[in-house]
This record gives C-alpha cells, sequence and structure tokens, in this order.
C-alpha cells in the first residue's frame, strides 16, 4: 500500500530576490510552471506561491534508509 512522502525541507526556504511576483506570475503562467533562478534552484508555481523543488532519490536509495 502506498504511504505519503515525508516532508523533505527543514522549513521555510529562503526565495531569491529573482523570482518573479507571485501575483503577476499566477495570472500570466498556470498552474504548476516551474521558474529556474539565477542559483540554479527550481522553484514551481503552486496555488498563488512559489514552492521549491526537490529532486527525489532513486527508488533503491529511498528504500535503504
Amino acid at each position: 500500500m502506498g504511504a505519503f512522502e515525508q516532508k523533505q525541507t527543514g522549513g521555510k526556504v529562503a526565495l531569491p530576490a529573482d523570482l518573479p511576483n507571485v501575483a503577476t506570475a499566477a495570472t500570466e503562467h498556470p498552474d504548476g510552471a516551474i521558474y529556474k533562478a539565477d542559483n540554479g534552484k527550481r522553484f514551481r508555481l503552486r496555488h498563488a506561491r512559489w514552492v521549491e523543488v526537490i529532486k527525489r532519490e532513486p527508488k533503491k536509495a529511498a528504500a535503504k534508509k
């Protein structure tokens, strides 16, 4: 049976200064659009707020934990 993922980050993520205004981005782009910041991190536009995209571990590595 499936299970919910555990939260990966230790708290709030400091958003980079080059992210576009979330209200403007929400009207111009669909929900789920991804923005790549200058620092290389990716952020997803989700319900009119920015959420950092975290790369998932391969299933084999996750099973060893």
